[in-house]
């Protein structure tokens, strides 16, 4: 019983210790733009606990005695066939990993992408980005489709917009 919890105690060290490096870089990039109050690693967080107790799982199953090369082999073939079920899914997930990593943007960021579509980033999700047009519209975008495109911050390096507002003046006027 003493291994299991020393394995558990490990499991659950390592897995804060990786949300506090997480929680710790997402404050430092935030510190350019403090109005944003949502997670970028939101979904990396989770995914991050998941391996973690998965593998303490396999730990505390191998000092119990349960022989998990075939469990682990069983594992592979039945990831290769959800890998090949969910190829979609998971090109969004990735795509959603690399915009989390490389943040071409951040929650609060005013983007406008290369279809036209312009207005500020509301939620970065683990399937999709969330934009709130002017018009108070949402537009989701698919990350797979999102990494593709080409975007516009409007606030990096700096949340300084600057417009051009075309003013006619006639030629009679004073």
């Amino acid at each position: 019983l003493l291994p299991i919890v020393f394995i558990m105690l490990v499991a659950y060290t390592f897995d804060r210790l990786i949300r506090g490096i997480m929680h710790w870089h997402e404050h430092e990039a935030h510190l350019d733009n403090p109005d944003s109050k949502h997670g970028t690693f939101g979904f990396l967080n989770t995914i991050m606990s998941m391996l973690v107790y998965g593998l303490a799982i396999a730990f505390i199953l191998n000092q119990v005695g349960v022989d998990i090369s075939a469990l682990l082999a069983g594992l592979g073939i039945a990831g290769l066939a959800v890998a090949l079920a969910l190829q979609n899914t998971l090109s969004g997930l990735f795509s959603a990993v690399g915009i989390a990593i490389d943040r071409p943007i951040r929650h609060g960021d005013y983007v406008q992408l290369e279809d036209g579509t312009a207005g500020f980033v509301e939620d970065i999700s683990m399937r999709s980005t969330r934009i709130r047009t002017f018009e108070q519209n949402l537009v989701i975008i698919p990350n797979g489709k999102l990494a593709g495109m080409i975007i516009t911050n409007m606030y990096l390096p700096e949340q300084e917009v600057t417009l051009k507002i075309p003013v006619g003046v006639g030629y009679g006027s004073d």
